[in-house]
């Protein structure tokens, strides 16, 4: 899939019931990626939630345009970052959890779940409810 959106694009989703206010959701998940146009622009990714079909929360902003990791968009090469983040949602509710990619400059092509050749690569996402 390829996307040169600035907007967040969702690649994968979960969903996840926690039994408990007090316990905690292990969120674990790899989408690989790849900038497939060769410019010097970055590619971003985005671990979003929402409660029972409510508003999305950006859960990891620390990083460039707010976003968890990157993908260098000058060298071309494959990207499979995996990732795991311990989140506390206090809710026995149902939530669903994404990864969002998205470009900081349109010029950029990012293919996700393809590597540079266009090859089918895997993604996942694991969510594990922890007692808390």
């Amino acid at each position: 899939y390829d996307t040169s959106s600035t907007s967040q694009v969702e690649t994968i989703t979960a969903t996840i019931t926690p039994t408990s206010t007090s316990n905690k959701v292990l969120v674990y998940f790899s989408v690989p990626a790849c900038e497939a146009s060769n410019t010097t622009n970055l590619g971003e990714y985005f671990l979003i939630r929402a409660i029972s079909g409510g508003a999305s929360t950006d859960l990891l902003t620390g990083g460039h345009n707010s976003s968890l990791a990157i993908v260098d968009g000058d060298s071309r090469e494959n990207s499979s970052p995996c990732a795991m983040y311990l989140d506390s949602p206090s809710t026995t509710s149902a939530i669903t959890y994404k990864v969002n990619i998205s470009v900081d400059n349109a010029a950029m092509n990012l293919r996700w779940n393809r590597n540079a050749a266009g090859q089918a690569s895997t993604m996942f996402m694991i969510l594990q409810e922890v007692s808390g």
